[in-house]
């Protein structure tokens, strides 16, 4: 049996807390606005004008791939890999 204060509990409840559905913090959660405006913030704004364009919302986000990045319309390479890292970063 786990203890409450075990690695494997704490895990588990951490995990529990990100996916929460109605969690407006969740990036999960956030719409389109929400979406390209993280992207201005952090410096990314012609993907924010992309991902805009796009409808990209919250679930989309945090689905992304090297792939997917590059179908939006982030052209280079090491801007999808740096982009995908704060993305990755989120969850």
């Amino acid at each position: 049996a786990s203890s409450l204060f075990s690695p494997t509990r704490t895990t588990r409840y951490l995990d529990d807390f990100m996916l929460d559905d109605n969690d407006p913090e969740n990036p999960k959660n956030w719409n389109v606005d929400e979406v390209a405006d993280w992207l201005y913030r952090i410096g990314y704004i012609s993907a924010s004008k992309f991902f805009r364009e796009k409808k990209v919302d919250g679930k989309m986000l945090v689905q992304m791939n090297l792939p997917t990045l590059r179908e939006i319309g982030v052209s280079t390479l090491s801007e999808r890999i740096t982009l995908l890292h704060s993305i990755l970063s989120l969850k």
